[in-house]
């Protein structure tokens, strides 16, 4: 199954939070985030041009992006499958009799 959809409906699926300065799934702790100066929130508005082939155009582009920044960055690392597992082994198990309770969960 799958659904289109924006990007705050997608944390609501998911359970990502879609907000703040780690709401990029997959850029995570790589990513490039940065204070607005009159609003003082998190953005990342364009700043996914490192994932574009290094020699397109929008990587250079210094008055349509983010005003008078070429985009030289990699793309973080991709994780491998034994990286996720490492990561998600810890979170509980769901089985035909439900999920298992976390510690601390509603305290």
């Amino acid at each position: 199954m799958w659904t289109i959809n924006d990007f705050l409906a997608y944390g609501m699926l998911s359970g990502w939070g879609t907000n703040g300065r780690l709401a990029c799934p997959h850029c995570m702790k790589h990513n490039k985030s940065f204070t607005l100066n009159y609003g003082h929130k998190s953005c990342w508005f364009n700043l996914h041009r490192r994932f574009l082939p290094n020699d397109h155009h929008f990587r250079r582009n210094i008055k349509a992006f983010r005003k008078g920044q070429v985009e030289t960055d990699e793309p973080p690392p991709r994780l491998t499958p034994l990286q996720v597992s490492r990561r998600v082994k810890h979170f509980p198990k769901v089985t035909k009799s439900g999920v298992t309770m976390i510690d601390g969960y509603e305290e």
